[in-house]
């Protein structure tokens, strides 16, 4: 595992091996991501690192100045108070 920290190298090894449940999964709906994170979703899928992704971004910026911004994707509604059950 090139680049990976010593913690996420040991989660993806207890997780391949079974030795821990891997979480569940927030509900998508109720989360709610801001404009500049979810611009950094591709590029977290990517795999870049955080250098790489500071490259992309400032290069995506400048390449677009004076261009209008892309319109607003769907928005997904706030997360709510947790309600117990």
């Amino acid at each position: 595992m090139h680049g990976a920290s010593e913690t996420a190298a040991a989660l993806a090894v207890a997780y391949a091996t079974k030795a821990i449940d891997r979480p569940q999964l927030l509900d998508p709906e109720l989360l709610y991501l801001s404009r500049e994170q979810r611009g950094l979703v591709p590029l977290i899928a990517q795999e870049m690192t955080a250098a790489q992704m500071a490259t992309a971004l400032k290069r995506r910026s400048t390449s677009s100045a004076g261009t209008p911004p892309p319109p607003e994707p769907h928005r997904t509604r706030r997360p709510t108070a947790h309600q117990p059950s």
